[in-house]
């Protein structure tokens, strides 16, 4: 047999063994080194077309609720694309378009995998090595961050953005609150390591260093959402009766709420201002833009003013830039603010309420799988998420788009519903 017909038939017939080493290469390398996780993606559409070639008839074998997920997770792909033929810019859809590939590659990625099989321990396996790939991450950025402080004197080195070394403290909280739900959970370690007490000696140590590092990213929205999932597991503890697990989370949560943070001045002053501006009542006139909650206001401002002259359509993506800037100047914004720092704003405005429609039902169908999945973990993934959306304009990043279609597409692999749909058929 030439080995032509054995490549394309190990891809026709047993993909997943392919996949997975590189979805578990993309898991280690988003929080370490995320161009080499972006690039990988074009690894998985190589694979895709690759699949296409062999001639896999997947029409037959994969069930209705897996097509439609498919369709549903590359919809603001596809959405974006018919921008493509009302634009005078096609430029800039084009752009959008290379920006959102991972939103198309991801979501029908999961149209190669065998129904048959449940890839829970693949699923788990990519997991783990996520969490190695966030701590190894963190212990790399703080001494780097150590030896910038060492060199300047400066104590900033080792907060915010300086301690993310670039990357922007919020998508980094995101990546090591993650993490800690997945520690907290537990359940994926099972698959690689036995412990026989409620809580491994292992887990604890590694949960605080993270709690300790995202306090010092200083992200308010971080810090609230790293409190809601630890308040999860706490609850689930208690539901389920393991006392030990729930008291020694309860303990977690109150030194990442009200220890914590106070052992870093730079970290409660941020979060004071923060507080001071949502219990003020403060008027638009009032709000001082140097402060970045209060900018935020005024970018939310800005932007639902173009939302109430574009309500359906938005201004698409090749008019997102133009209009906002001359928003933001109306309202005593410099253009460096470039976004509305909320995602449901930023795609209301980009791809209209259609667009708007089709991100929230991304997560209330997300949401349901979670819920009916029972998989906290999940449903941790898109509290992180869906909170963080509130605050930054998360899809505008593609270190945002790959955490936001990687991971959401490897929870639906874990779903079983495309499985007991297609046993149904």
């Amino acid at each position: 047999m030439p080995v032509r017909v054995k490549v394309l038939n190990s891809v026709k017939y047993a993909p997943e063994k392919l996949l997975f080493p590189v979805l578990a290469a993309i898991a280690f390398f988003i929080p370490l080194l995320s161009p080499v996780s972006d690039a990988l993606t074009y690894l998985v559409l190589a694979m895709l077309i690759a699949n296409v070639i062999a001639g896999r008839r997947r029409s037959r074998t994969v069930s209705a609720e897996t097509r439609r997920m498919a369709v549903l997770g590359s919809s603001l792909f596809l959405l974006t694309f018919v921008y493509v033929f009302f634009s005078d810019d096609r430029s800039a859809i084009y752009a959008q378009m290379d920006q959102f590939t991972a939103l198309l590659v991801f979501p029908l990625m999961i149209t190669m995998l065998s129904p048959e099989k449940a890839h829970r321990r693949q699923v788990n396996l990519v997991l783990n090595i996520f969490v190695a790939g966030s701590v190894i991450s963190t212990i790399l950025l703080f001494l780097l961050g150590l030896i910038r402080m060492l060199k300047t004197g400066d104590s900033s080195e080792l907060y915010y953005i300086n301690l993310g070394n670039g990357v922007h403290p919020s998508y980094m909280s995101v990546l090591v609150v993650f993490a800690i739900a997945v520690l907290l959970d537990g359940n994926t370690l099972k698959r690689i390591m036995r412990y026989t007490t409620p809580v491994s000696f292992f887990i604890i140590p590694v949960v605080l260093w993270l709690i300790v590092f995202n306090t010092m990213l200083s992200s308010n929205a971080g810090i609230i959402v790293q409190g809601m999932v630890i308040l999860l597991f706490i609850l689930r503890a208690f539901f389920t009766g393991d006392l030990y697990r729930g008291f020694l989370y309860t303990g977690l949560l109150i030194a990442s709420l009200m220890v914590i943070p106070v052992l870093f001045p730079f970290t409660f002053n941020r979060f004071s201002q923060f507080s001071e501006t949502i219990t003020e009542n403060k008027t638009v006139s009032d709000i001082d833009i140097n402060e970045t909650t209060n900018s935020r206001i005024l970018g939310w401002n800005a932007a639902f003013d173009l939302i109430r002259e574009h309500p359906f359509l938005g201004v698409g993506p090749d008019g997102v830039r133009e209009e906002l800037k001359i928003a933001y100047e109306d309202h005593g914004l410099d253009y460096g603010y470039r976004n509305p720092h909320n995602q449901y704003l930023q795609t209301w405005l980009e791809l209209g309420l259609p667009g708007l429609i089709l991100l929230l039902s991304m997560g209330l169908v997300s949401v349901f799988l979670a819920i009916r999945e029972r998989n906290y973990i999940f449903f941790a993934f898109l509290m992180i998420l869906y909170t963080h959306m509130l605050f930054e304009s998360i899809l505008e990043r593609r270190l945002g788009i790959l955490i936001f279609a990687f991971w959401l597409s490897i929870f639906w692999i874990a779903s079983d519903l495309r499985f007991r749909s297609h046993a149904k058929e």
